[in-house]
């Protein structure tokens, strides 16, 4: 499709990152990722963005 962006599949840093999940934190939802760079892992998590709604 024109116009469209497929998300990047690769880190942009020479490491690896894997999604672990969504999980709620302080009533929020966050998505959580390990990230393996240069032999150290980091445990990162991102506040999950809301979507526009569900069609039914």
């Amino acid at each position: 499709m024109i116009g469209s962006l497929t998300p990047p599949t690769v880190p942009p840093f020479a490491g690896e990152a894997h999604y672990l999940g969504t999980f709620p934190k302080d009533g929020e939802l966050y998505d959580y990722y390990e990230v393996i760079l240069e032999g150290k892992t980091t445990f990162v998590y991102l506040k999950a963005e809301q979507g526009e709604g569900k069609n039914d």
